[in-house]
């Protein structure tokens, strides 16, 4: 008996000891769901979008972008960029088109939250972007660029390395945009 309760302690109270993911105080689970209207995305762990871009070798950055562009262009209500087009410049460009789509991403979601009313607070476990995420993802992606192709691939650990730490920061800006959405 004494062991059962040991174990029922770490549990929150109407929480069932089969669920992972133990909720503590404020805190939102890394994998939940932000709800708007008809609109789901799903929140993502940092690690695994870093590890995702780095073993897919960009292709799931490609993913991301169409992701946050969908869904976009239905917190919006319209089409602000297409989705489709995007990637397939993307990939046409050589990644060069990507510059612009991540920069006008985060710009769009950063008018979302500021639309949204928040004053750059934290929510629960997600802290709000850096107030000059837009141009480090721009100067990011172009230092990025440039490198490789300075280098002829010589500086590919860095490059890639910091393509996926910028498509985590975008993942993270577009999640804590989402949630002052639906917050509000």
């Amino acid at each position: 008996a004494a062991g059962q309760t040991m174990q029922f302690s770490r549990v929150e109270r109407g929480q069932s000891r089969l669920d992972k993911t133990i909720k503590k105080g404020n805190q939102i689970p890394l994998d939940e769901e932000i709800n708007l209207e008809n609109i789901n995305f799903k929140k993502q762990k940092s690690i695994k979008v870093f590890v995702l871009s780095l073993v897919t070798f960009g292709i799931y950055n490609l993913i991301c972008l169409y992701r946050w562009i969908k869904t976009l262009n239905k917190v919006k209500g319209k089409t602000v960029i297409d989705p489709t087009l995007a990637i397939v410049f993307s990939i046409i460009t050589l990644s060069i088109a990507t510059i612009y789509y991540d920069y006008k991403v985060v710009e769009e979601y950063e008018l979302i939250t500021k639309e949204s009313g928040e004053n750059k607070t934290s929510l629960g476990n997600l802290d709000p972007p850096s107030s000059n995420l837009k141009e480090l993802v721009l100067y990011g992606n172009i230092f990025i660029l440039v490198a490789s192709f300075i280098s002829a691939g010589t500086l590919w650990v860095l490059t890639w390395f910091a393509s996926a730490y910028l498509v985590v920061l975008i993942q993270k800006a577009v999640e804590y945009s989402l949630s002052v959405k639906a917050k509000s």
